[in-house]
């Protein structure tokens, strides 16, 4: 299996993206020691224009990256095809990305089901900074029923289907008390007039090393919102200290504004 850790940015715009796998792409950036882990949501093939949330928007960035979905729709438990089996070896898995790349700062971020894999890879890696938009923070039924919580009935039995999932990963609250992370910065964004994503994003108030951020518009495509108002740029700048580049950005539908996530 190749990891593509040995291969390098070509010289001069962004590197075009490589497919590792159906559930992984990267950019490599020659000369970098900053890596940025991007975590889609679900449904990212009724996308036409990109596969994984961010790709477009990120390629502004001279960083590493590595841009992950999940076929399985199983907030990640099953693991990325031809790379892990479990959220453990998907960790294990960037693990040595950030050894053999020799990286220094890194930043996770994700969307929804997305936000969740970025929350829990996040801690388990102690990266430096970690930003879940609209996160779920637990995915397991009894709580989903304790806040009428419906959204995802169609995906919910992937993690019950007898596959070995990682059921200690389920609620993610008590999980980061039990063992407080308090090397990385984690960020939980949401509105608050959302009531589920809101009910999950209050589920971690007070949880050692995460902070709450909340806006009162935007729901669950909060997003598209913080894409157009630079918001999520800034974000990268200020965790892995480098400018966005706009000539790296690609022409067309996936290559600006909101749609660009």
């Amino acid at each position: 299996m190749s990891t593509g850790l040995l291969q390098e940015a070509p010289r001069g715009g962004a590197p075009a993206p490589e497919e590792i796998s159906e559930g992984l792409s990267a950019l490599w950036e020659d000369g970098s020691d900053r890596l940025l882990i991007c975590f889609s949501g679900f449904h990212t093939r009724e996308r036409p224009w990109s596969l994984f949330h961010f790709m477009g928007l990120m390629k502004k960035f001279p960083v590493n990256q590595l841009f992950f979905r999940d076929p399985h729709l199983a907030w990640y438990h099953k693991g990325i095809p031809g790379i892990s089996g479990s959220i453990d070896e998907t960790a294990a898995y960037i693990g040595s990305v950030i050894a053999e790349r020799k990286i220094k700062k890194t930043m996770a971020l994700g969307v929804s089901s997305g936000g969740y894999a970025a929350l829990i890879h996040g801690w388990l890696l102690e990266l430096d900074e970690v930003h879940a938009v609209v996160p779920q923070t637990y995915v397991d039924v009894d709580n989903r029923l304790i806040d009428n919580d419906f959204r995802m009935d169609d995906n919910t039995p992937n993690l019950y289907d007898g596959y070995p999932v990682q059921t200690e990963y389920f609620e993610l609250a008590p999980l980061f008390r039990r063992a407080p992370n308090l090397r990385t910065k984690i960020n939980v964004h949401y509105c608050s007039n959302h009531r589920l994503d809101a009910a999950h994003a209050l589920r971690m108030e007070g949880v050692p090393g995460v902070t709450l951020h909340a806006y009162e518009e935007g729901g669950h495509r909060l997003t598209p919102r913080l894409t157009r108002d630079g918001t999520i740029d800034r974000w990268v700048e200020n965790a892995l200290g480098v400018k966005a580049d706009p000539k790296r950005m690609p022409v067309g539908r996936g290559g600006a504004g909101a749609e660009a996530f």
